[in-house]
């Protein structure tokens, strides 16, 4: 069993992106989810916006 393991990371591994593009995609997709969460909120205080002065 344990070569079975072995050799599932050895055909895992090669897709695994090289360390400044693997990092690079990681945070891009951090940024994402931080822009859908600050429009999910934007989206859901729509009504309060209109009080609230602006800047």
């Amino acid at each position: 069993m344990r070569q079975s393991v072995k050799e599932t990371r050895s055909r895992i591994e090669p897709l695994l992106l090289p360390g400044n593009l693997y990092e690079s995609l990681k945070l891009a997709r951090a940024a994402a989810e931080c822009a859908t969460t600050i429009w999910a909120l934007r989206d859901s205080d729509k009504g309060e916006q209109s009080r609230l002065p602006r800047d």
